[in-house]
C-alpha cells in the first residue's frame, strides 16, 4: 500500500503543477497581448484556457513528470539529515525541480519552450506551482510511523 500512496501521491502533485501551471501560463499570454493592445474577453480568455489544457498539458506533464521524479528522492534523503523540515524540503523541491526544468529548457532550445517564462514573474509564477505540489505532496503522503521513529 505504501508504493501505491507514493505513485499516487506524485501523480497528484504532478497533475496539480501541470494544470496550475497551464492556466498561469495562459493568463500571461493574454496578459501579454492585452499590453500589445488586444483587447480580449472572458470567453476569449476562457477558450484560450481550456485550449491550453489539452494541448500544452502533454508536454508539459512530461517534463513536470520527469522533473519530480528527480527531485522528489533528492528531499527525501535531504530529511534524513533534516527531519523536521519535510514539508519544507519537498516544497522547495518542487520548486527547484520547475525552475531548474524552465532553465534547462530555455537554455536547451533556441526559442522560449513556455511564453510565460520569458519574465522572472512567469518564472516564479511557474515555480510557486511546483512548490505547492511539494506541499501537497507531503499531506498526501503523512510522516509514516518508521520516519517519525527511525531505529
Amino acid at each position: 500500500m505504501g508504493m501505491i500512496r507514493v505513485v499516487l501521491g506524485w501523480a497528484i502533485a504532478v497533475f496539480t503543477t501541470v494544470v496550475t501551471g497551464s492556466v498561469i501560463q495562459t493568463q500571461f499570454n493574454m496578459a501579454s497581448l492585452t499590453e500589445l493592445g488586444v483587447e480580449i474577453g472572458w470567453g476569449e480568455r476562457l477558450s484560450a484556457t481550456w485550449h491550453d489544457l489539452v494541448n500544452f498539458t502533454p508536454a508539459y506533464a512530461l517534463l513536470v513528470s520527469i522533473a519530480f521524479a528527480i527531485a522528489w528522492p533528492i528531499a527525501g534523503l535531504l530529511k534524513r539529515w533534516l527531519p523536521d523540515q519535510r514539508t519544507m524540503l519537498f516544497a522547495l523541491a518542487g520548486f527547484a525541480a520547475i525552475w531548474t526544468m524552465i532553465s534547462i529548457m530555455n537554455q536547451a532550445l533556441p526559442v522560449t519552450g513556455i511564453a510565460a517564462t520569458r519574465s522572472l514573474a512567469g518564472v516564479l509564477a511557474l515555480s510557486l506551482c511546483g512548490a505547492a505540489a511539494g506541499w501537497l505532496y507531503t499531506r498526501i503522503l503523512p510522516v509514516s510511523e518508521y520516519e517519525a521513529n527511525p531505529a
